[in-house]
C-alpha cells in the first residue's frame, strides 16, 4: 500500500485510464482482501511515496482493533448500565460498539434501536 506525500501518479486497468491522483493511497485494495492488485500506477510527476508493508499494516489494524476494543471494554465497565455484566458479555459488546464524535452545540437524533454511552464531554 502507498501513501502519496508529493507528486501524482496515473491510475490504469486493462490498460485503460482511470484516473490521476495527487494525493491519497493507493495499493489498499489488495491488502483488504488479500489478493493481487488489480490496476497498475505510473509517476507522471517525481512522487514521494510512503509504502507499508501487506504484514505491517495488518498488525498495525489488528493492535489498533485490539486498542479500541479494550477501550470499549473500560467504558462499558465505567458504566451503571452495563459494569455489572460478566466478562464475556462485556468483551461481546466492546467488539460490536461503534464510537461517533458531536460538534458542540449540534443535535443528535436518538434512534431507539441504539444505546448510548457518552465516554467524554456533556450532554
Amino acid at each position: 500500500m502507498y501513501v502519496i506525500q508529493e507528486g501524482s501518479v496515473q491510475v490504469s486497468k486493462d490498460n485503460r485510464f482511470v484516473r490521476t491522483m495527487k494525493s491519497g493511497v493507493f495499493g489498499e485494495l489488495a491488502i483488504l482482501h488479500q489478493a493481487e492488485r488489480t490496476a497498475s500506477v505510473r509517476a507522471i510527476q517525481h512522487c514521494y511515496l510512503w509504502a507499508i508493508e501487506r504484514k505491517v499494516f495488518c498488525s498495525i489494524m489488528i493492535e489498533t482493533a485490539r486498542e479500541t476494543t479494550a477501550s470499549h471494554k473500560r467504558h462499558l465497565k465505567w458504566s451503571k448500565r452495563f459494569g455489572h455484566y460478566c466478562n464475556a458479555t462485556l468483551n461481546r459488546l466492546s467488539e460490536v460498539c461503534a464510537e461517533t464524535t458531536i460538534d458542540s452545540g449540534r443535535m443528535l437524533k436518538i434512534r431507539p434501536q441504539y444505546v448510548y454511552l457518552i465516554t467524554k464531554g456533556e450532554v
